[in-house]
């Protein structure tokens, strides 16, 4: 929760979804794991006096619960124990016991509360098996039997596996069907669980709904998708209009609205003299913020970009890392950057601050993602007036329009090279150039409407489909 603890995009997800429910006026409470590195004082966690044990694969392990409120209301449980969160990590190799302990802790936790919850929303593997233990073990459990579930998917690719052996020990060898079920070689991993067992699934866009009903974005799971595809929605995630305003970002040099984007000049030129680039205002300057992936499609960005480099005196910043296993991809991003020091800077650092300047100094943001369950760097970059020039997958096909009139951005579909997207790129520089109809679609894409409040009510109807099938 990005208040508390932020790794990625889902961070901001639950941050905005939980203060927009809040604001509709929803008694919204949220559980997340006492990370170290999460800082008491700062935060101002209070002790509720809640302690007790639950067991995990025969061994009594202890919770205690402390508490505290966000800006905007919202109640957090925070569930203490040093052995599997007291490190500062939030992801380790240890995912698959540590968030089992959790999802344990979770489901316990409403034993001691005087509120009960009309509706349950789980997010990603590492709390499908709430739902997989109410579904199987608590099903004849009062408080626990009628409390409607959902769960959502922000990336299928993470799947939190296990095998035989660990199913055994956990006792949730028992929540998978026999062998005769055409199922049941396809759900020995936890993502599968909450897919099979929950009343609900979503997924963060309408676009990646359907994609991964196929073998292509399905990751191995698309049989257990169509199973429950009557049951499967997709909403399309919003981003937080205080945390994201170019009109009181304190992160901006200059800041500015969409009356007065001829300010973005100053921020670009800001940019560019703090990472050292050459400070031209009629060059096209192009952003990229986020991993440094296959998935987030970098081989396709060096070979797109490579391609207007060479004609065109474009510049580009690049703000992330790269994953651990996927360290080559910085490299490629470094070699472009040593073929074309003048033109390219790679800073490989988290730096929310400077994504920010980038999000806001930037003429374009590039997300060549070869598949993006949602994506929030387009929905920011829309905030800030800075085009997008995205692939045409999931929530990027679903929020980004290339039209000569009504468009915000820019679209591209091939991946078999950069060429694609190095089409896009050229007429994208070519809007650039024509600096009247350009500032209509900078002005466009500021006033997309990709706040939570719209999303919220979308949620809010998810619920009541779980509440009342």
């Amino acid at each position: 929760m990005a208040s508390l603890v932020k790794v990625g995009g889902l961070a901001d997800v639950i941050e905005g979804l939980t203060r927009a429910l809040a604001e509709r006026k929803h008694d919204v409470r949220v559980v997340v794991p006492l990370y170290g590195c999460i800082s008491r004082p700062e935060h101002k966690l209070e002790s509720t006096g809640i302690h007790y044990t639950v067991s995990v694969k025969g061994e009594e392990e202890p919770a205690r619960i402390w508490t505290t409120k966000t800006a905007g209301g919202v109640r957090i449980y925070l569930i203490e124990n040093a052995s599997f969160f007291g490190g500062p990590e939030v992801y380790t190799p240890e995912d698959l016991d540590r968030f089992f302990y959790f999802s344990k802790a979770s489901l316990e936790l409403l034993r001691y509360l005087d509120w009960q919850p009309d509706v349950l929303h789980c997010h990603d593997w590492h709390t499908a098996a709430i739902i997989s233990l109410i579904k199987n073990e608590l099903r004849q459990t009062p408080g626990y039997s009628s409390l409607p579930t959902v769960f959502t998917i922000h990336n299928l690719g993470y799947q939190g596996w296990f095998d035989y052996a660990w199913a055994t020990a956990s006792g949730l060898v028992s929540h998978i069907p026999g062998k005769e079920d055409p199922l049941h070689p396809l759900l020995w991993r936890m993502i599968a669980l909450g897919i099979h067992h929950s009343d609900v699934v979503s997924t963060v866009s309408e676009t990646y709904a359907k994609e991964i009903l196929t073998p292509e974005y399905g990751e191995g799971l698309d049989m257990v998708l169509r199973h429950r595809e009557e049951r499967l929605y997709g909403i399309v995630n919003g981003i937080d209009y205080d945390d994201f305003n170019p009109a009181t970002d304190p992160y901006l040099p200059v800041n500015y609205d969409f009356t007065s984007v001829s300010k973005k000049q100053e921020v670009k030129r800001a940019l560019q003299m703090e990472v050292g680039l050459s400070m031209h205002p009629g060059v096209p300057l192009l952003g990229y913020v986020g991993r440094f992936t296959r998935q987030k499609g970098t081989p396709i960005l060096v070979e797109g970009v490579e391609g207007i480099l060479a004609k065109h005196e474009a510049q580009l910043v690049a703000l992330g890392q790269a994953p651990k296993g996927e360290e080559k991809y910085e490299e490629v991003l470094r070699a472009l950057e040593a073929r074309h020091p003048q033109q390219v800077k790679v800073l490989a650092r988290f730096d929310d601050p400077l994504a920010h300047r980038i999000y806001a100094g930037c003429d374009l943001f590039l997300m060549p993602s070869l598949y993006e369950p949602c994506g929030l760097g387009q929905l920011i970059s829309f905030r800030y007036g800075t085009v997008p020039v995205v692939r045409h997958t999931g929530g990027l096909a679903d929020t980004v329009l290339e039209h000569p009139i009504m468009g915000n951005g820019f679209v591209f579909h091939d991946t078999k090279d950069g060429t694609d997207l190095t089409n896009a790129l050229e007429r994208a520089i070519c809007l650039f150039q024509r600096q009247e109809r350009w500032e209509q679609m900078v002005v466009r894409a500021m006033n997309s409407d990709v706040s939570w409040e719209r999303a919220c009510q979308k949620y809010e109807e998810l619920y009541r489909r779980a509440m009342w099938p």
